[in-house]
């Protein structure tokens, strides 16, 4: 449950994304609080999904470092910038470290 003004409202969990066949559920209740974070993807690549309403855009794709739009799948050991709900999602199933 996420407290929102309150009152408590049940999670909104989209996957976005899978880990070795794993979904990957974020809880989208307060999307619009959202900030990135940076994580170290774990021993198995992170393949993006895009589910509808999320942003297709996640942070790691934008300035000059990115490495392209094109790019869906986050490379075992790879630093990526995502927002902080996908990030404690990642964390959370055992695929990613704060970093």
């Amino acid at each position: 449950m996420t407290s929102i003004n309150g009152t408590n409202e049940a999670a909104r969990l989209v996957c976005t994304g899978t880990v070795n066949g794993v979904q990957i559920m974020t809880d989208v209740t307060r999307i619009e609080s959202a900030f990135p974070v940076f994580v170290t993807i774990g021993a198995n690549a992170y393949s993006l999904a895009f589910p509808p309403g999320y942003p297709a855009i996640r942070p790691q794709f934008l300035g000059g470092s990115a490495v392209g739009i094109a790019t869906q799948i986050l490379a075992p050991g790879a630093r990526a910038s995502l927002l902080k709900m996908e990030a404690d999602a990642l964390v959370a199933a055992g695929a990613a470290t704060y970093s």
